[in-house]
């Protein structure tokens, strides 16, 4: 059966920060190498997919008004944030010491039983290294960590298999 994407807005809800547990079948993933990402931990925001790029000036003298063309995109590191477990954060740091050439992916949806991510709304994949950390805490809130990946590579779309 073919996954189906909605043609409508969505809610962020089932939106999953995944990673590689394995190797590719090439240098970059495809919808082969997706059932080898797994979800890493279980996220409370995620930050934009991509950046505003840098603008060149092209005005010349002859001109009265500024003009510009695109330059190199801007991408910072994506910034998650998740609930701290000592189970989950320990994971995470064991994945921060594998370096700077780890795939990582953002899945947007769930299958039907609305537990496992398949990505129908959309996946994207990148490659970057990540630092995990304690945030600071405060008198009645929940005890969380952030993880930063870097953008080694830009990220790209890959559709799931059967899309």
């Amino acid at each position: 059966m073919a996954l189906t994407a909605s043609k409508t807005p969505t809610s962020t809800i089932h939106t999953y920060l995944m990673h590689l547990d394995g190797s590719l079948t090439g240098t970059a993933p495809t919808s082969s190498d997706l059932s080898k990402f797994k979800k890493v931990m279980d996220i409370k925001d995620y930050p934009d997919m991509g950046g505003k790029p840098d603008t060149i000036e092209t005005t010349t003298l002859s001109e009265d008004t500024q003009t510009t063309v695109n330059g190199v995109q801007k991408l910072d590191s994506f910034e998650f944030t998740a609930n701290y477990t000592k189970d989950t954060y320990a994971s995470m740091k064991a994945i921060d010491a594998k370096g700077n050439d780890e795939w990582w992916a953002l899945y947007l949806g769930a299958a039907a039983d609305g537990t496992t991510p398949d990505g129908h709304d959309g996946i994207f994949v990148w490659k970057g290294g990540s630092t995990t950390y304690l945030t600071s805490g405060a008198t009645n809130k929940v005890r969380e960590m952030k993880t930063y990946i870097s953008a080694g590579t830009k990220p790209v779309t890959v559709e799931p298999a059967g899309a």
